[in-house]
Formats: C-alpha cells, sequence, structure tokens
C-alpha cells in the first residue's frame, strides 16, 4: 500500500471514528495494518496508526459492553494482542474489562 492510499484509508477510519462507527473503524485499521510492511524492531518513532488501533479498540470495546456483548470485547482485544503482542494498553485494557466483567452481579432466577 502506497503512503497515499494509506492516508485515504486513514482519512476513513478518522471519519467512522467521528460517526462513532468504532466496528467500521477497526476493520479499516486492521486492513490497513494487514497491509502495511512491519516496523523496525528497533523503531523508536511513535506509530500513527497504531495509537490510532489502540483508541479504536477500547472506543469499540466500551460499545460492545455497553450493548452486553462481553465475549465480542475479547475477541476484538485478543485481535489487537495480535497485531502489537504483548502491548501493556492491551494487556490493561484487558484486565480493566475482566475486572467490570466480575464486578457486576450476575442475575439468576
Amino acid at each position: 500500500m502506497s503512503s497515499e492510499e494509506e492516508i485515504g484509508e486513514l482519512k476513513a477510519v478518522y471519519d467512522f471514528i467521528a460517526r462513532s462507527k468504532y466496528k467500521k473503524a477497526f476493520v479499516c485499521a486492521a486492513k490497513i495494518l494487514d497491509q502495511r510492511s512491519a516496523l523496525p524492531p528497533d523503531a523508536t518513532d511513535e506509530d500513527p496508526l497504531q495509537e490510532l488501533f489502540l483508541f479504536v479498540i477500547k472506543n469499540y470495546a466500551e460499545q460492545l459492553e455497553q450493548e452486553g456483548k462481553i465475549e465480542h470485547v475479547f475477541e476484538i482485544i485478543e485481535q489487537g494482542l495480535e497485531y502489537f503482542p504483548g502491548h501493556p494498553e492491551l494487556l490493561n485494557e484487558t484486565g480493566v474489562r475482566l475486572q467490570s466483567f466480575f464486578a457486576t452481579p450476575l442475575n439468576c432466577p
């Protein structure tokens, strides 16, 4: 993917975010990551796409949690960890969501 194509795709991600369409933003950002060349392991500059993807995951997870789709919350965080293994923000997000899930009383008949 050329840098111009990536910029166009990033604009689409931002557009979805502006409209709170986090599922579409997630899919679009994942597509960019799939088509992008891997960053060298010694790269020290922050990756704006990584930061954007983390933002999308957090907001998409929040949206799914509000809809009661807890199992999907963990699926998208896991997908994020496939792109950024061991990323502290994603690991923390997993912990936050687990804590939230287990702190909620179960409504058993």
